[in-house]
Formats: C-alpha cells, structure tokens, sequence
C-alpha cells in the first residue's frame, strides 16, 4: 500500500488534512493539485487543500452536512466567495456553490471543492459514491497539463518540471493528456505559456516552498528543448511516413 507522504504540509495543512481525509462529507472527491503531488513525491512544500467532485454538481446538502459536523468538533470551515464571483453566476442564471465553494480552514488554509470543467473533468475517474482519494500521478499530471493552458503560475510549471525531470514524464505524455481528453484545442496556448514562462503578476512563485529551487530561467530552458525535441521527432516521423 502506498503510504502519503505528510512531510510537506504546513503544520496546519497536514492538521486539518488529517481531519478531513476519513470524512464521509467528502465522498466523490478526489484530491487534486500540489497538495495532492506533495503528498504522492514530497517535492515541496504545500498551504492549501484542493478538493475536486466526481459529478456534475456540488453536493450542497452532504457539503453543509459535513459544515456543521466539523464545527461541532472543533474544526471551523467558513464559506469565503468573492460577491463578485457569485453575481456573476447569478447573471449567468447559474448558483457558483453548485460548481465551486472556497473557504478558509481554521482560518489559515484554503479550501477549496469544485467541479471541474470539460475537458479537465474526464481526466479525474469515480463515482460520487467512492470515499475520498488523493489523485494518482497520472492524474496530476494530465491536470496540470491542461491548466497551463489557461494560466501562467510559476507553482505550475515546477511541478511539471519535477515530473518531468525526476519520475519519467515526457513532452510526448504532455502532449498525449491533450489528445486523450480531448482538448487539443488548447494545446498551442499551453505550450505558448510553457515556451515563454512568463508568471501573472499576481504569481505567488514557488521558490520559498523548497531548497535549492531551479530558476525560471533553467525551467523555461527545459521546456524549450523538450517541446523542440518533441517536435523535432515528430517532424522525422512525418518525414519518414510521406517516403
């Protein structure tokens, strides 16, 4: 059985995990993001618990349910959505918490359960009747692939690059997570952002989370010879087809 690794959990990260993780509340959720690789590889420090459903709507009625119960534990998770956020689902004719609620743990972790949108949410497999799981490495990594694609955050691209670098990830499985889940529609921006490696302003940076962090220069490096290798390779194979 494979054993989680906690060590890289802030303290009240691991805390509050260790709280949740049996919870039936969260049945039909799958643990995603850094703190799901964190717990799969150790690779850096995490803050926050990223919760995604297996289905096409939040559980509201089992969410509340698990609310109270924990706050009569001890253990307080209160709701934190933007009013802006939520207007403009309400604009949409749509309610947000039946797609995303965010809250903050004991007041210093965020925590956050969504519903992932198509095509991200064919990569994740289950039912809303399976206990809570932390995302296979697989998983994670078809995830954030597809995420790159819409945003430019310096903890995503560290990630793919550990990856990719330490446990036998390629650009071909880079691009294969597009192919399979249909998203190829995506590909050119992700690999844009990946080329470029320009962070959002508002990027939270990666490199306070670990010792001896690569620099955004080596990563973009990396990226750019992997992604010219890869398309070096594919371009013999076309050649070699059309002989």
């Amino acid at each position: 059985m494979f054993v989680l690794d906690t060590s890289k959990l802030r303290p009240d990260t691991q805390h509050l995990w260790e709280t949740l993780r049996w919870h039936s509340g969260l049945r039909g959720f799958v643990l995603i993001g850094g703190t799901a690789l964190a717990l799969r590889i150790g690779h850096r420090l995490s803050e926050d618990l990223d919760f995604a459903y297996n289905g096409r709507k939040l559980p509201k009625r089992q969410i509340q349910a698990m609310v109270r119960d924990l706050q009569q534990r001890g253990t307080a998770l209160v709701l934190n959505q933007p009013a802006t956020e939520i207007d403009e689902f309400i604009n949409a004719g749509l309610d947000l918490y039946d797609f995303q609620q965010n809250f903050d743990g004991n007041e210093t972790v965020k925590v956050s359960l969504v519903c992932l949108d198509t095509p991200a949410n064919s990569i994740l497999k289950g039912t809303p009747d399976d206990m809570l799981r932390v995302a296979t490495l697989d998983e994670i990594f078809a995830l954030k692939a597809l995420v790159v694609a819409s945003r430019s955050k310096t903890r995503d691209w560290f990630d793919l690059y550990v990856l990719m670098t330490r446990h036998g990830y390629s650009a071909a499985d880079f691009l294969r997570a597009f192919h399979l889940h249909d998203a190829d529609h995506l590909l050119d921006s992700a690999v844009m952002r990946l080329r470029h490696a320009k962070p959002a302003i508002a990027d939270a940076g990666y490199d306070a989370l670990l010792e001896d962090a690569p620099s955004l220069e080596t990563m973009r490096d990396f990226f750019n010879a992997t992604l010219d290798e890869l398309e070096a390779e594919r371009s013999r194979a076309v050649f070699t087809r059309t002989r």
